[in-house]
């Protein structure tokens, strides 16, 4: 399971890869060589008013629609997809609320030693691939208000507080979102 991943190419790349038309809104999504829970991440999700595949920057780190408290996010960054469907933490967002994650790498660490030493798994052709992952809304229970830090904008100028959690590795891009990426994002 990663917990650091890497999405460093340009937005019109990962958009031909995924066969996604960039007109409209187009997220602003800075490199990542490292990017860790709790940074905003490039994905791809069904708009829920069109239907159609849209390119979004959900924050790493899932926080299930119940949840009383944002803490819980750093706890759910990755699921298993033996019990994904079965945890109470994910299995609303999995019927419901699943996404791509166009990556060109994620990183492992192996103990060597006394030291962790990371090591970054790529494709060997080094063309990107996905990993499959899960988004939310969540809402402060308080006050009923989204999260100041992590709220987006909609296509209609809504806002909206989008968590992620990663599930695990997917295909190849190529394989992966033509044209069966549509049954990935499928409620």
């Amino acid at each position: 399971m990663c917990g650091r991943v890497v999405q460093h190419r340009e937005l019109s790349t990962y958009a031909r890869e995924l066969g996604i038309n960039l007109s409209g809104q187009v997220p602003n999504a800075p490199p990542h060589y490292n990017g860790a829970p709790s940074q905003d991440l490039l994905v791809l999700r069904r708009d829920p008013k069109t239907g159609e595949g849209r390119l979004g920057l959900p924050r790493w780190g899932l926080i299930p629609h119940w949840a009383k408290d944002r803490k819980i996010a750093w706890k759910l960054i990755n699921a298993r997809c033996e019990t994904v469907g079965k945890t109470s933490a994910f299995k609303d967002a999995y019927r419901q609320r699943r996404c791509l994650i166009p990556v060109d790498g994620f990183y492992e660490w192996k103990k060597i030693g006394n030291v962790k030493q990371p090591f970054l798994i790529a494709m060997q052709s080094g063309e990107p691939f996905t990993l499959a992952g899960l988004w939310e809304n969540w809402k402060e229970p308080a006050t009923g208000e989204m999260d100041p830090d992590v709220h987006h904008r909609d296509d209609g100028g809504h806002m909206t507080d989008e968590q992620l959690l990663t599930i695990a590795l997917g295909r190849n891009s190529r394989s992966a979102f033509r044209p069966k990426h549509e049954s990935v994002l499928s409620h």
